[in-house]
């Protein structure tokens, strides 16, 4: 009786398809997040080598009729194989973007969006971007099991818990923690005691403080905006994880915050002294440091994804592409930078047969581009072309000298 039950569900769940570029633990977090409100399919491009480009999109469309698919996300931000062109030729499905690292890849990504229906950020900022040009999008973030990030009453252990990896901005704030005799635990994800999420969870409870620091460094390329810059101030997913875990997060400044927490709900901290002071006051005040840490606790249940999801569901089943937006002219440097993107995936990685397979793909379309393009994208897939001869002669010579 219960299984039939759980089938009735399950069978009332619209039917979700998530397009990822490979398999890491990014998808399987939206993967769980929206298994709460639908049926969620997936697959992973990288698995799907020996096909074309349209022998993909064949294969998408075969899912799509096959488990009735109401919606597709695509995963954006690093170029890929999935670009605008690729997302509009799925028709008659609700299509959205899934967005990590916009503040990187916000140019590119822009463009892509013309092609969907919403959008998908993990950062508020990126979402009212996206929102002044008149495409739907919604803030939520990755981390938000659960199931997963959760309380385990641990006795504390540690003063202060940092998991990340190590750079030039962060080891000035370690080092003035470490010499005024803070204890602290350092970990990453090459770390034996925290190279699965639930050994990570077991730290963050055992830990009365997990700080926080936002100064990333952009992309360097022609198309992003941040290219002249030094830093930007991106928001992290470490205090939510910090959050539903019960342990209060201390933060270098990022101006999402201020869209998602007020002053009196997470410490910020500007330079190294602030944060040692921030730190210092709140361990040796057990009282306060309790007191914000559940306060810290219930405001990240806000992003739990049994709660976001019902708002993601309702943004998307109201979301629809704007035909204005669409019809902005797509430019050619955009158009090149994927084609170079798929000649390089294929070149790293097909076998000989599928890269002239998709080249020929390549040249048949090229008659419907502009004339500028066409001049630099020909020479560009016959030197690739040579190459991969080249390459694949030179694998066969070595294996027969063997």
């Amino acid at each position: 009786m219960n299984l039939n039950l759980k089938e009735l569900k399950k069978n009332e769940l619209d039917n979700l398809l998530f397009v990822f570029k490979e398999s890491r633990h990014n998808s399987d977090f939206f993967i769980r997040k929206f298994s709460n409100k639908y049926n969620v399919s997936h697959i992973f491009l990288r698995d799907k080598l020996n096909k074309t480009n349209n022998e993909i999109k064949n294969f998408i469309n075969e899912i799509i009729q096959e488990k009735k698919i109401n919606t597709i996300i695509f995963e954006g931000d690093h170029l890929s194989e999935i670009n605008f062109e690729f997302i509009d030729s799925f028709n008659k499905v609700k299509k959205g973007i899934c967005l990590l690292d916009d503040y990187m890849y916000h140019e590119v990504n822009l463009i892509t969006a013309q092609a969907c229906d919403f959008v998908l950020t993990t950062c508020p900022i990126s979402a009212s971007k996206f929102e002044e040009r008149g495409i739907n999008s919604f803030f939520t973030m990755l981390e938000g099991d659960g199931n997963l990030f959760k309380k385990l009453n641990l006795k504390k252990k540690y003063d202060v818990l940092f998991f990340g990896s190590m750079n030039s901005n962060r080891i000035g704030y370690i080092n003035k923690l470490k010499e005024n005799n803070v204890n602290l635990k350092i970990v990453d994800k090459f770390y034996s005691e925290s190279k699965k999420f639930s050994d990570l969870v077991k730290l963050i409870n055992e830990s009365k403080i997990v700080i926080n620091f936002s100064k990333s460094y952009p992309l360097k390329k022609f198309f992003s905006n941040t290219k002249n810059i030094s830093h930007v101030y991106q928001l992290k997913g470490r205090p939510f994880t910090a959050g539903l875990c019960g342990t209060l997060c201390v933060s270098e400044q990022t101006p999402a915050f201020e869209l998602i927490f007020n002053d009196q709900e997470i410490p910020i901290f500007k330079n190294e002294n602030e944060c040692l002071k921030t730190i210092q006051s709140l361990l040796s005040n057990p009282e306060r440091l309790n007191k914000l840490s559940e306060k810290f606790f219930l405001k990240s249940q806000e992003q739990l994804d049994t709660q976001i999801i019902v708002k993601i569901k309702d943004f998307i089943e109201r979301s629809n592409l704007d035909i204005s937006v669409k019809n902005q002219k797509i430019p050619i440097w955009y158009e090149f930078i994927f084609l170079k993107q798929l000649i390089w995936i294929h070149f790293r990685k097909s076998n000989l047969k599928t890269y002239f397979k998709q080249t020929g793909e390549i040249f048949m379309q090229l008659y419907k581009k502009k004339i500028i393009y066409i001049l630099f994208a020909a020479p560009y897939l016959i030197f690739y072309s040579i190459i991969f001869l080249l390459k694949n002669s030179f694998r066969i010579i070595r294996q027969l000298n063997k």
